[in-house]
């Protein structure tokens, strides 16, 4: 008797200890993480038909959490009096774990990281055009041949015959009309013309959008190595000089959609729209406007516990002996997409979770303890089996 007391307490404590860790375990939820789930619950609830009110989050499971960064494309189209939209999926070419060690990770950071470093994968766009950066906090920096650099940009002009690759950008968009002129080239030769009369900019160049500070690596085509000559135009405004001059008098019409937009090739969008007749002529697109934007996105396992009624179909289906449960647990794997401060599911789908169990010979436990005095603690609702020999 003066035995058992101590073993006893020291159980007791134990278990206290125990449900005081499960409370502290990151991949079990709190209030702070409930907000930016709170669209990917309406999702769940939406697909699976269930009540919103009556589904909580319960578990993450934190070793298979992976983020990415994503890039969505948008194209608005008017063909004619019709305007048309099309929306391609975010894709992401390579899933990562976050920066969190062991199971110390937290949605609302993880958030946060992504919001911070989501940017585009380089883009290569060929010239004549003109980059301009949005925003009056960001900037351009250009790196040239022969390792001349510039910064703190905010236009730059690019000739014909140069290339530019845009890397780090946020969002990429350029509009396209079918009736807006632009410059052409003509040989020096035959117009004749040098760059002090030409004055800053001859005729408009096709414009393009970029968000973010971005880096800008300019090369001629297909000499990369030869020397651009650069001229500036204002302190936050350059540009890159062709071998060949714009004249005024020479211009040219953009009639058709261009096949290579923002780096991605569209040819099934161009041969789909060609497609498209009125008075069995086909329409040419009267403007274009394309938008490349990067996107983080976050995949993970989650667990959702819902309360079941008694009149639910699938507690009806079981046996009158069996004990009804009360909360159903529902696994799903979760590809959302980061939306301010908050993630959009984008894909789901249930998933059956790898159960750990563990084991323990009764043998081992202390002898003669009394299990009256137990504090009441909430266990997984995998099967607890105890082989006990009389």
């Amino acid at each position: 008797m003066m035995l058992r007391a101590p073993f006893s307490v020291l159980l007791s404590l134990f278990i206290r200890a125990l449900t005081l860790s499960l409370a502290l375990d990151p991949s079990h939820p709190d209030e702070s993480t409930t907000p930016i789930l709170q669209d990917v619950l309406k999702e769940i609830s939406t697909k699976q038909k269930w009540n919103l009110e009556e589904v909580r989050f319960t578990k993450l499971e934190v070793k298979k959490l992976r983020i990415g960064t994503g890039r969505s494309f948008e194209i608005r189209i008017r063909l004619g009096k019709s305007r048309f939209v099309f929306i391609f999926p975010d894709e992401v070419t390579d899933w990562r774990r976050s920066g969190g060690r062991g199971r110390n990770v937290e949605l609302d950071e993880i958030v946060k990281q992504l919001n911070s470093s989501k940017v585009l994968d380089p883009i290569v766009l060929k010239g004549p055009l003109e980059l301009r950066v949005d925003g009056d906090d960001h900037r351009l920096s250009l790196s040239l041949p022969m390792n001349i650099s510039h910064i703190g940009l905010k236009r730059v002009l690019v000739s014909e015959g140069i290339s530019v690759e845009i890397r780090e950008a946020q969002a990429v968009s350029l509009f396209h009309s079918s009736s807006r002129r632009f410059a052409a080239t003509v040989d020096i030769k035959e117009g004749g013309c040098s760059w002090s009369s030409l004055g800053p900019v001859c005729v408009p160049l096709p414009p393009i959008q970029i968000i973010g500070s971005a880096s800008l690596v300019a090369f001629r085509t297909p000499e990369a190595d030869s020397q651009i000559k650069t001229s500036y135009l204002s302190d936050e405004t350059i540009q890159l000089l062709p071998e060949k001059c714009y004249d005024k008098a020479h211009t040219y019409k953009q009639h058709y959609l261009p096949t290579d937009l923002l780096g991605l090739k569209i040819e099934k969008l161009e041969k789909a729209l060609s497609s498209l007749r009125t008075n069995g002529t086909a329409q040419t697109a009267s403007s274009v406007t394309a938008k490349l934007k990067a996107s983080g996105m976050v995949r993970f396992q989650l667990e959702i516990g819902r309360s079941i009624g008694s009149n639910e179909s699938e507690s009806s289906k079981r046996a009158e002996w069996r004990t009804k449960p009360k909360i159903e647990r529902v696994w799903f794997e979760i590809k959302a997409k980061v939306e301010g401060e908050k993630l959009k599911a984008v894909g789901m789908r249930k998933v059956v979770p790898f159960i750990e169990v563990d084991t323990e010979a009764w043998s081992s436990m202390m002898s003669n303890m009394s299990f009256t005095e137990f504090p009441s603690i909430l266990g997984p609702q995998e099967a607890l089996t105890l082989d006990v020999k009389w």
